[in-house]
Formats: C-alpha cells, structure tokens, sequence
C-alpha cells in the first residue's frame, strides 16, 4: 500500500474510524493487528509532534489512546505482543507511544476497572514530552557530555510539557502527571523536588515507563540494552522510583505475571474527561 505523504492525514482518520473492524477481525492474527496499529499511531503522533504550532490535536491524541486500550480489551495477551512490536529506534514518536504502552499496562495492574483514568494515564503518558518541541534539536541529539546550561535547559522540558498541556485546557490530573514525571521518589527530582506519595501516580507510572523505553532504545546518547538489563538498571537506582511500581513492572516484564485482565474496564465513555474544569474546552 503506498499513501501519498499529503493524504496520510486522511488515511491516518480513515483508519481510526475503522478500528473497530480491524479488531474484531477474526482474518487478522492478534501480532499483525498489534503491528498495523503499533505503526498508525506512530503516523498519528508524529502529526501531533510535527506541528509548529502548540495546539494538540486532543480528538487525534484520545484516537491513539483509545485503540490501544481496544487492542488489549479485544485480547488481554495481546500486551506482550506490543512489547515484542515497540520500536527501539528512538524517535520522539515512537518514544511517546511505547513510553504510553508502558504506562498503561502497568497503570492496567495498579488502577480500577474506570477506563477514564486509563485514558488519562495514556494521554499523559503520550504527551510527557512535549516540551522538548521548545529546545533546540542540537541538544537533544548531543553525544558529548551537556553543559551545565544544557542540562537546565533540557530540565525544563516537564515544566514547559505541561504549559503547553495547561494552555490546551487539559485536567489538571493530567497537567500534574505530565509536570512531575521526572521528580524521584527520593526528592532529588524535579521541576519542584517533591518526594514519595506528593507525586502523583501517574507520574510515577510515566516516571517508570519513560526510563524503561529509554534504556531499550537506541538514542543519541546510548545504545539499546535487552528487557533484563534495563531492569537491573532501573532496580538499581535506589531512591529514582516508587520501589513497589518497580516491583509490579518487574513481574510484567520478566516474570511474566500480569493480573490487568481482570481489572480492565469497558466502558467507552470519553467525552469531558480531559479538559481542566476551570477552563473552557
């Protein structure tokens, strides 16, 4: 199938209008449905990353969430099959959906069966980086070792994500996710320094999802290490993370166990959910 790049837009709306019979078809094993899917929403959210502008897309962006959520619905197994699917090649796309995967397998595990608060999770978790469209691409993509202005720059990226988030009338759970995704369990994070249960769930499932892609993948500064390494890793940073996510993560990824089957909600339920009660959608 060749698409013409001026028609993906359109291509990209025709296939999320048609999820339903891409998922519920019985000629398509679960792997190919995973890896169709896995590659639209990369198309998506390179659109939502793409614009020079600083206004998501939320009806693109709930899109994406919700198809994977369907995915899993239609076959809880069909997790495994994303990991298996999740590019290690580190661009920002593919970074913002593997890094939503994550989170909401894991968040699958920890949450009630509210399938709203999975929406929140996995629009906060597709979008925990959208401040780095305001630095500069030669810092990003830097080898060497930062300065010590580049590092505070690229440390205000969490702060700049949820302006943006706030300046698109997003809830404030969502805000507060995307704002404290990179604060530690220890207070040495930031933007602010808060520590333990002051942050936020779905920051500290963002804050886990987001290291584990990024050990995982290649990147201007690493190359990718296997699922068992990045573990050992993200272990061994005592005081980084929520000790107990690591666990449940942990059992995720190489131990296999998984319990979100019997947590996972239904209801389709969407609208009004993501934009902050103090503002007008």
């Amino acid at each position: 199938l060749f698409i013409c790049s001026s028609e993906l837009g359109k291509f990209i709306e025709y296939f999320f209008n048609n999820i339903d019979s891409l998922l519920g078809s019985h000629l398509i094993t679960s792997k190919a449905k995973g890896a169709a899917l896995y590659e639209n929403c990369c198309f998506a959210a390179g659109e939502v990353f793409d614009s020079k502008r600083e206004n998501i897309s939320l009806e693109r962006v709930v899109a994406i969430v919700d198809s994977i959520l369907e995915y899993i619905y239609h076959d809880v197994s069909s997790a495994g099959d994303l990991f298996e699917i999740a590019s290690v090649d580190g661009h920002q796309e593919n970074h913002a959906i593997n890094t939503m995967i994550y989170s909401l397998t894991l968040g699958l595990e920890l949450l009630p069966a509210r399938r709203k608060d999975l929406l929140k999770l996995g629009v906060a978790g597709l979008l925990h980086d959208i401040g780095k469209s305001r630095i500069h691409p030669a810092i990003l993509m830097k080898r060497d070792t930062l300065t010590d202005s580049e590092i505070r720059t690229i440390r205000k990226h969490s702060a700049w994500s949820a302006e943006i988030l706030l300046n698109n009338n997003l809830s404030e759970d969502i805000v507060a996710a995307v704002k404290n995704h990179h604060e530690r369990w220890d207070g040495k994070g930031y933007p602010e320094g808060i520590r333990e249960f002051e942050i936020p769930l779905f920051a500290r499932i963002i804050s886990v999802a987001d290291a584990f892609d990024s050990i995982t993948s290649r990147n201007s500064y690493s190359d990718k290490r296997s699922t068992a390494e990045a573990m050992d890793s993200i272990v061994k940073e005592i005081g980084q993370f929520d000790p107990e996510l690591i666990q449940v993560f942990r059992g995720m990824m190489v131990d296999g166990s998984s319990n979100f089957a019997k947590k996972f909600g239904t209801n389709k339920e969407t609208s009004g959910l993501f934009f902050s009660c103090q503002q007008p959608a």
